[in-house]
């Protein structure tokens, strides 16, 4: 019923790479949550009480994006 789950990268409308699906971790740096992390649903509480979020990259160029990827050891679906 569902395929093509998982990690994938696409082109956004910026022009500019990055992934799109089940994202691992790995992929994302932490950083201090901002309003829209909070009023999105993506912030959450640290284990030493900071209010932070995860960030995801985007890169220049889909073979950029699908080297990051490659040396976090996250295996893309596409």
């Amino acid at each position: 019923m569902f395929g093509n789950l998982g990690v994938h990268v696409i082109q956004f409308p910026s022009k500019r790479f990055g992934f799109v699906g089940t994202l691992p971790v790995a992929l994302a740096s932490i950083r201090a949550a901002t309003t829209a992390d909070v009023m999105g649903g993506r912030a959450y509480i640290n284990d030493h009480g900071a209010l932070v979020a995860p960030h995801f990259p985007v890169f220049a160029t889909e073979a950029e994006a699908r080297a990051f990827a490659a040396s976090v050891a996250v295996t893309l679906s596409n």
